[in-house]
């Protein structure tokens, strides 16, 4: 029987129905102290009015569209656009598509899928849902939070319990706390921020933390100012308070010099309370975008005939060099080269769609240039690096030991240079009425092989890691997996299968790992990114573009408005 009493634990299971999530939802934000958030989030992160309605469904046949970029942006975009009939070309500069969306296959079988890139969805993030139920993929659970899960600070070991009795008994020590601090639960300490910086604020105020706006109110313009950093010591707390808390809240440590608002962007729409994952790999997404597009008797397409929708044509391994306002007649001129010989090919576009991120296209040569805003948008918005490394291990020792031990899902945390190290949820299954308690399912055993996400690590952590050479990386984290789990020196050398590490910086025209804004960046180009340029033939699309950074969520949501902003231009062409 699904649970509807808001005040209970929701039961978390696989494939929630969009009712289940909305209760998740609002037991989260009832237990935040904002049930009034609701609406708000729901409105904002809800998938935009179908193009169907925009424009007719034959109106964009014979309009040529380029969509730069094959990632989960330009993907939705181009889905989008064919229900109008337009031809459209998907330019990609790799030979892969799903950009950030990068599942990693340690065998055939794809029993052990990792996440390279994006790897779990909030419960919500209404237009990811969206393309999920449409495409009708299945989900399991992703275990963010877990009671059982470690801390290891200063060489010192701490549980995960919701009071915080652990990190107080053991951690708290290593630090010169003030009497108060120490007798506050960390998780209260961290809540200061919150509660003085978004709780504070009215529900009308406070759905501008998520909003594009072209101007915001004064109070939403003061936390712009603020880096994360700030934002703890205006919270009145010490700095051993703040330095310990740096690692117990994860990634706080790498996000210090980020822009309050970015932090609380996520805070705001609870991401990290019910989080889920596609079964079989995140790639499943793009490969159904991939299907859709390429299968004109698509189901996704219901209620359109395969006569009315466009055409779609991808370009792989081909660079887009070059976007200039043709001078001969309408449209835009888009150099392409070819990256296994670098030929040039130079092609008319009625419109495009620019869904590669800001780190990418600094580098393209645009004539005329866009308006000033824009193009000071292009060379300063913030982007970090990531970097992630699993390993494919024989046996799970994470999983072993009574109910108060094992780790079924979920992360540890610690100060050493892995920051964060996610377990597998395969094999997690919810403790009914118990929040973030999670055992393992009938028939599970941590005797079988799993892939375990060491590290997973932002900003200059990421850079320090990523920057080394492969075999300094993994032996790094060899000993760093050791000691956080206390394990013996030479286990995980002996139970090794393989490993899979990435940094992002170093993947060829993406160079980042996610727009992440710095103070003041919200309040100079959240708006201005979102703008058409080129006499409204430019559009763009991807994270970067939206208000949630990092996500899918911005990625989909952003190229979904990219091709009704086409849409909105076909119509008045044609009237």
């Amino acid at each position: 029987m699904r649970n509807t009493n808001i005040s209970e634990v929701p039961y978390q299971r696989p494939n929630p129905t969009d009712e289940e999530r909305h209760t998740q939802l609002r037991y989260t934000l009832n237990a935040g102290g904002r049930p009034e958030d609701y609406k708000n989030i729901i409105e904002l992160l809800s998938p935009p009015k179908d193009i169907t309605t925009i424009a007719l469904k034959n109106s964009g046949k014979g309009v040529k569209v380029a969509v730069i970029g094959a990632g989960e942006a330009g993907l939705a975009a181009a889905f989008e656009l064919k229900k109008i009939g337009c031809d459209i070309t998907i330019f990609e500069a790799s030979n892969r598509i799903g950009g950030r969306v990068y599942t990693h296959y340690f065998d055939c079988e794809g029993k052990y899928p990792v996440e390279l890139g994006a790897m779990r969805i909030p419960a919500s993030h209404e237009t990811t849902w969206h393309y999920i139920n449409l495409f009708k993929l299945n989900t399991d659970i992703f275990v963010t939070r877990n009671v059982n899960g470690l801390f290891y600070i200063r060489k010192r070991w701490a549980r995960n319990d919701p009071e915080g009795l652990s990190v107080m008994q053991n951690i708290y020590p290593a630090f010169n706390l003030t009497p108060e601090e120490r007798r506050t639960p960390w998780q209260e300490l961290v809540g200061r921020i919150y509660k003085k910086y978004v709780l504070s604020l009215p529900p009308e105020i406070r759905r501008e933390i998520i909003e594009v706006k072209q101007n915001y109110s004064d109070a939403i313009k003061r936390m712009d100012w603020l880096s994360y950093e700030m934002a703890y010591e205006n919270s009145g707390l010490s700095e051993d308070a703040i330095a310990m808390l740096s690692y117990l809240s994860t990634f706080d440590v790498s996000f210090f010099n980020i822009g309050l608002i970015e932090v609380m962007q996520e805070a705001y729409t609870a991401d990290f309370s019910f989080t889920y994952r596609i079964h079989g790999g995140m790639q499943n997404l793009t490969a159904a975008f991939c299907k859709a597009l390429m299968n004109k008797k698509n189901s996704a397409y219901a209620g359109i005939s395969s006569t009315e929708l466009g055409n779609v044509n991808f370009k792989m391994n081909t660079v887009v060099d070059g976007i200039y306002k043709n001078p001969d007649k309408e449209g835009i001129l888009l150099e392409c080269r070819k990256t296994q010989d670098d030929s040039v090919k130079y092609e008319n576009f009625d419109y495009i769609v620019c869904a590669i991120p800001f780190t990418s296209l600094r580098r393209v040569n645009i004539t005329p240039l866009f308006s000033v805003d824009k193009m000071q948008a292009i060379a300063s918005l913030n982007y970090e690096a990531g970097q992630k490394t699993y390993f494919l291990l024989k046996e799970r020792f994470w999983e072993k030991g009574n109910k108060n031990q094992r780790i079924v899902g979920g992360s540890t945390g610690s100060d050493l240079q892995t920051i964060a190290t996610f377990y597998p949820s395969d094999h997690s299954i919810a403790v009914p009425g118990k929040l973030n308690v999670w055992d393992l399912k009938p028939g599970a055993s941590p005797n079988e092989p799993g892939a375990l996400q060491v590290s997973y690590n932002w900003a200059r952590d990421a850079e320090r890691a990523g920057n080394k050479k492969i075999d300094l990386r993994i032996m790094d984290f060899i000993k760093q997996t050791e000691a956080i789990h206390g394990l013996p020196s030479g286990y995980i050398d002996e139970n090794m299968i393989d490993y899979a590490s990435i940094y992002w910086p170093n993947v060829q025209y993406i160079w980042s790992g996610s727009c992440l804004t710095k103070p003041k960046d919200k309040i100079l180009f959240s708006y201005v990114v979102t703008q058409p340029e080129m006499n409204n033939r430019v559009f763009f699309a991807g994270e970067h573009i939206s208000q949630k950074h990092a996500w899918m969520q911005g990625a989909l949501q952003t190229g979904m408005l990219a091709a009704n902003g086409i849409a909105e231009q076909i119509k008045k062409r044609k009237i």
